[in-house]
C-alpha cells in the first residue's frame, strides 16, 4: 500500500474516538474537520463527568487486555501533556476488586493498577481539538456520504453538501450503521447492518452531605462490579461518583430513580461502609445523575479500519469501544492513522485484524 499524500480528512463524531483521531492526523500535518450533530464536542458518551483509565485485566490476557495496556499508556501521556493534574485528572492508582465478594477475601484475586487514573474526558476532548490543524463544525448531522471522482461529499438531511474530504473517518458510535447504510443504498441499494448494540448507562453522583461521622474515604477509586470514585473536584465542591448502570432497555434507562438504586446496590456490594454513609443522599434524593448511551460489538472489541475498501474506498471507522473508550481510543486512533498513512502499525497484525469491520457485517 502506498502512503497517501498528507491531505484533508473529515471526522464524523466529536467525542473521544473522533478527537484522538483528529489530533493524531493533525500532528502529522493533515487538515482535519470534525463534524458533530451537537453544538459542542463531547456531548455524547464522552461527556461523562469523570471516568477511570486502567487496563483491562484477564487471566488469559485476552486481546482486550493486551490492547488496553498500550491504550492506557497513550491516553495517560495525552492527559499529562494537555490537562491539569489534580483538577482534570489524577494518577491516583485504582484498586480493582474481584466481582465475587468471597473471592475478594483472597488478596491475589484483587488487582492494584499503580498507574491507574481518574480523568474528566470532556476536558481532554476539547484540549485535543484545539490543535491549529483541526476545525470543529458543530450542529452538523451528516446523513450520507457521496463519492466524487477522488473525494467524498458530506451530505445533510436536505441534500446540501456540508463539506468535502479525501478521507472520512466515522467515529459516531450508534450513528455508524445508518450513515454507511444510507451511503451504500443511495447508489446500489445494498444493505449494511453491522452487529452493534446500544447500551444505556447512568452514573450517580453528589456532594458529601456530612451529617454524622463520615465513613473513611479511600484515597483512590475502587473498581469491580461498578466503581466508586471519591473526592473529585467540581464547581460544587468535592463530589463522589458511582456506577454506571449497563442496560439495553431504553425505557428502564429513563427511570432515573431506578438507575440510582441500581447503582446504590452495586456500591453496597462493592464498599458496604461507604454505601451506608452515602445512603442519605439517595434517601433524600440529593443524588444527581449523568446518563448517556454507548455502542458495543458482540465480542466487546472495537471496530477500527477501513469500512469497506471495495465499495467505500477512503471511508474508515473507529467505534464500538463501549465502556472502554478511555483505555482504547488513543491506541485505536494511532492504529487507524497508521493504516491511513501507510505507517508501521503500533500493534501486532493479529491484534489489528481482530478489530476488522468485516467480522460484524
Amino acid at each position: 500500500m502506498n502512503a497517501p499524500t498528507v491531505s484533508s480528512c473529515a471526522v464524523i463524531g466529536g467525542g473521544l474516538a473522533g478527537s484522538t483521531i483528529a489530533h493524531a492526523l493533525a500532528l502529522r500535518g493533515w487538515q482535519v474537520r470534525v463534524y458533530d450533530e451537537h453544538s459542542h464536542p463531547a456531548m455524547g458518551a464522552s461527556g461523562l463527568p469523570v471516568g477511570l483509565v486502567a487496563p483491562h485485566h484477564s487471566k488469559d490476557d485476552d486481546p482486550q487486555s493486551q490492547l488496553s495496556r498500550s491504550g492506557t499508556r497513550l491516553l495517560l501521556a495525552l492527559a499529562k501533556h494537555y490537562l491539569q493534574e489534580g483538577l482534570d485528572w489524577h494518577t491516583s492508582g485504582i484498586l480493582e476488586l474481584a466481582r465475587d465478594p468471597e473471592l475478594r477475601l483472597i488478596a491475589k484475586n484483587n488487582h492494584w493498577h499503580a498507574t491507574g487514573a481518574w480523568i474528566k474526558p470532556a476536558q481532554l476532548v476539547n484540549a485535543l481539538l484545539s490543535h491549529e490543524n483541526i476545525t470543529f463544525v458543530g450542529n452538523s448531522l451528516i446523513v450520507r456520504l457521496e463519492k466524487t471522482t477522488d473525494s467524498w461529499n458530506l451530505m445533510d438531511s436536505i441534500g446540501s453538501i456540508m463539506g468535502n474530504a479525501d478521507h472520512v473517518v466515522l467515529a459516531n458510535a450508534a450513528g455508524f450503521g445508518p450513515l454507511v447504510q444510507a451511503s451504500l443504498a443511495h447508489d446500489t441499494g445494498e444493505v449494511f447492518r453491522p452487529a452493534l448494540q446500544t447500551i444505556y448507562g447512568t452514573v450517580s453522583h453528589g456532594v458529601y452531605l456530612g451529617s454524622g461521622t463520615m465513613a473513611p474515604q479511600p484515597n483512590h477509586p475502587v473498581n469491580g462490579n461498578g466503581s466508586y470514585i471519591p473526592n473529585i473536584p467540581t464547581g460544587d465542591g468535592p463530589q463522589w461518583f458511582t456506577g454506571a448502570t449497563y442496560i439495553t432497555d431504553s425505557l428502564q434507562a429513563n427511570d432515573i430513580q431506578m438507575q440510582h438504586w441500581a447503582n446504590y446496590e452495586r456500591l453496597f456490594a462493592l464498599l458496604p461502609t461507604i454505601a451506608t454513609y452515602l445512603k442519605q443522599n439517595f434517601d433524600q434524593k440529593q443524588t444527581k445523575h449523568w446518563s448517556n448511551a454507548r455502542c458495543v460489538t458482540p465480542d466487546r472489541l472495537p471496530l477500527v479500519g477501513p469500512v469497506d475498501p471495495v465499495r467505500l474506498p477512503g471511508i474508515w471507522c473507529s467505534i464500538g469501544m463501549g465502556s472502554r473508550g478511555l483505555s482504547l481510543s488513543a491506541l485505536c486512533a494511532e492504529l487507524l492513522v497508521a493504516r491511513i498513512g501507510g505507517e508501521p502499525w503500533p500493534v501486532e497484525t493479529r491484534l489489528a485484524k481482530s478489530l476488522d469491520v468485516a467480522r460484524v457485517t
